[in-house]
């Protein structure tokens, strides 16, 4: 026999350029973020000394001697295509190095093709995989990609130093953010000025849209919609008591943007029933920002999606409190859905220090940047998701999926086992970390088999995944074998730049393909057909050695806007180099390094060390089918994870005690608590005199020695809040005499 006591205290519930060149130039030679200071000014000076303006630029090998008027010198020595290392002497002297090897351990890797050019206002110094600028006044530097257009880094003033320290200042992706729709209140003494478009119009420079929070209603959505507010987010202040104008509020909104504009409706609302669907974004209302908050998110969004709310959001950290953890947590999973909303205001003000409202780009280091990193993530892989909502629009299967809606068979996703973790479409397993927690435990995997989408392990599954490593940073996602996933370059937001090239990231296993659908994004000529389609099958072994063949199907259908042609490039998760790689049966050219398969318009690369094995393939420009083929290669091997555990069958359980339950005032029976029926439910009494004083005791035979490795507790279903458990002890034991120390 096991027993199992819980003690409960219910709750009073109130309303990367690729990353190694960054990295390689922060971490081989400190480039550019310590260089090495090889002499000092004789003698310090008041102020900040700086090297005034450049006079003049040498070249010997790989070496580039800059010098300046005050004296000072600055070096550019190019190692590799995509690493570097600067110095700068205030005496014009490189005599020494003091940090050495200690500094930078490998210099030599090699030849490497490096020029350098007058430009005028600047100096670039260009390899196949950067343009290194040196300003000639002020003398400073800054970093740019092979088109010379994308900044990487920049010094936003010169170098200076004194006797004892030296100072560099760099800025990098200052308004390198992504961004999005913004709604500004017009309401609650929020009220917009008469020049609306003129905003409007200096958001979208910016790379926002703009709606309107209609908490007055809509009496201007007429001439709104002509300033270019393109959505509307209707609020409890003009919806009605109990919401009884829902659905007709929202319809209003839907008819003022389309009867005044070309563009699709956009409505977020804030409440609905069956068929909101149809024309409104719901979300959650106001929230705290709290591990149990978020918590409880992750089940409601996904079973949002069980009534076909493929749209359903939550804020970012709630509005009211939270912290930088619980936002970078919050915002890490959410970006793995169709939408979700970030919303200044009650969140404005918080003690701790770097966090100064709820916008991802108002947060010191290093949340601000872990923000950056899955917003951008969202963008790159704004083909996909799209793709998941055409699927949803046509098929009412929605993009956020619970588990048991992929995986109907599987008995653990039956239960609430998975109700922490979800699928975000067809391809990504999403296990979201809900506590202050470096390690994600209780990951049910599927049948079939998933890579870390961070490492490139790969997982052999059905089975639980414990201990699996999450730092702040890390959101814990796995990619189905098989998975075929479309990908942007990257912008921070749609339009910023043409998508001159698509990449089609695989995991080859076995047979699949993928359909991406494309529109323009805007308007409604896709109701009539105005959209297009591309097909892509891979084939594969199922393990192990063997071919990869990936067939890109012709896009069919047009609308406007629709490139005629464009480049595509392949990422092959293949943990072994190919014997050849072919384009369309011919010989593809094998490049020596990544920064020159960057800079090459064909060819293949492949890194064993990369997320265990990438092979990139660049078929150029193409605007009809093409084929590609990987011969000799192979597929990850994948590592079996412990099977999981079944529940333990409840028809055996038997109630022992029970200090406190209703019987009177409603069905609240100890008993109820495993009865199996979500319906039911334990409660402790509260209909007679005053309730017990806390805590709560239930203790219940399981019938036989099991062995118990979690507990499941589902709260109320009723939409009460009361009696819901906030602390708890878990006590096991053979003998209901003798528990000892609480098990959890």
């Amino acid at each position: 026999m096991t027993v199992i006591s819980v003690r409960t205290t219910p709750r009073r519930r109130r309303r990367s350029l690729r990353a190694a060149l960054l990295a390689g130039l922060l971490a081989v030679a400190g480039l550019a973020g310590a260089g090495p200071v090889a002499g000092r000014a004789a003698a310090a000076a008041p102020e900040p000394a700086t090297a005034g303006n450049a006079t003049g630029i040498t070249r010997s090998g790989n070496t580039f001697t800059v010098t300046s008027t005050s004296g000072a010198k600055a070096r550019v020595v190019v190692a590799r295509a995509d690493i570097f290392r600067l110095w700068l002497s205030p005496d014009g002297r490189f005599a020494d190095d003091p940090a050495g090897s200690d500094l930078a351990r490998t210099t030599d890797f090699g030849p490497v093709q490096a020029a350098v050019t007058d430009a005028g206002g600047h100096c670039r110094i260009t390899t196949p995989a950067l343009n290194i600028r040196v300003d000639k006044s002020p003398l400073k530097f800054s970093v740019y990609r092979a088109d010379n257009r994308t900044l990487v880094w920049e010094e936003s003033r010169p170098t200076s130093w004194t006797a004892t320290r030296t100072t560099q200042y760099l800025s990098r992706g200052a308004a390198d953010m992504p961004s999005g729709w913004f709604l500004p209140n017009d309401g609650y003494g929020c009220g917009y000025t008469e020049p609306l478009k003129a905003t409007v119009d200096a958001l979208a420079a910016k790379g926002f849209r703009t709606g309107l929070w209609t908490s007055t209603g809509l009496t201007r959505i007429a001439e709104e919609v002509a300033a270019g507010s393109r959505a509307v987010k209707t609020d409890v202040a003009w919806i009605g008591g109990g919401y009884k104008n829902a659905f007709a509020g929202v319809q209003q909104a839907v008819d003022g943007i389309e009867k005044n504009s070309d563009a699709r409706r956009f409505v977020w609302t804030v409440d609905g029933w069956a068929g909101t669907q149809r024309n409104a974004v719901v979300w959650t209302g106001d929230t705290h920002g709290t591990w149990d908050d978020m918590r409880w998110h992750v089940p409601a969004i996904a079973g949002a999606g069980l009534s076909a709310l493929n749209h359903a959001a939550g804020d970012v950290d709630g509005i009211f409190g939270g912290s930088p953890q619980t936002y970078v947590r919050d915002l890490q999973w959410k970006s793995f859905t169709p939408v979700f909303m970030t919303m200044s205001g009650w969140g404005a003000t918080h003690p701790e220090p770097g966090y100064r409202d709820k916008q991802p780009w108002r947060f010191e280091e290093p949340y601000r940047s872990i923000n950056r990193r899955y917003l951008q993530l969202k963008m790159r892989l704004m083909p996909y998701h799209y793709t998941m909502s055409r699927t949803a629009h046509e098929t009412g299967v929605p993009a956020t999926r619970a588990m048991v809606l992929e995986y109907p068979d599987d008995p653990v996703a039956r239960g609430n086992l998975t109700s922490g973790q979800f699928m975000a479409g067809d391809s990504f397993l999403v296990a979201p970390v809900v506590s202050e927690t470096a390690v994600r435990d209780g990951i049910h995997l599927p049948a079939g088999t998933w890579t870390d989408y961070w490492t490139g392990k790969t997982y052999a599954g059905p089975g639980r995944l414990d201990g699996h490593r999450a730092p702040l940073d890390t959101l814990p996602l796995f990619v189905k074998g098989g998975a075929i996933v479309p990908m942007w370059p990257q912008m921070n937001h749609t339009g910023e730049k043409p998508v001159s090239t698509l990449t089609y990231d695989i995991h080859p296993r076995g047979s699949s393909s993928f359909s991406l659908y494309e529109d323009d994004g805007l308007t409604r000529a896709h109701q009539s057909g105005a959209y297009a389609r591309q097909r892509v099958d891979v084939s594969a072994p199922a393990s192990g050695a063997g071919t990869v063949t990936v067939s890109v199907g012709a896009p069919t259908g047009s609308y406007s806007g629709k490139p005629a042609s464009r480049g595509y490039e392949l990422t092959l998760h293949v943990p072994s180099a190919p014997a050849r790689v072919d384009l369309d049966g011919a010989p593809l050219t094998r490049r020596a390094s990544k920064a020159a398969f960057d800079a090459a318009a064909t060819g293949w690369f492949h890194d064993p060390a990369d997320r265990g094995g990438i092979l990139w393939v660049k078929a150029g420009s193409q605007a009809g089918a093409f084929t590609v083929t990987a011969s000799g290669t192979s597929v990850p091997d994948a590592e079996p994870v412990p099977a999981a555990s079944a529940p333990i069958p409840q028809a055996d359980w038997r109630l022992l005690s029970a200090d406190s339950q209703e019987t009177a005032a409603e069905n609240g029976a100890a008993a109820n608590g495993f009865d199996g029926n979500p319906a039911t439910m334990w409660h402790t009494a509260w209909s007679g005199s005053a309730p017990a004083a806390l805590p709560h005791e239930i203790s219940v035979d399981l019938g036989a020695r099991h062995t118990v490795d979690g507990l499941g507790c589902l709260p109320r279903q009723d939409g009460g809040a009361n009696g819901r458990i906030g602390r708890y002890e878990l006590y096991v034991s053979d003998d209901p005499a003798h528990w000892g120390p609480p098990a959890a």
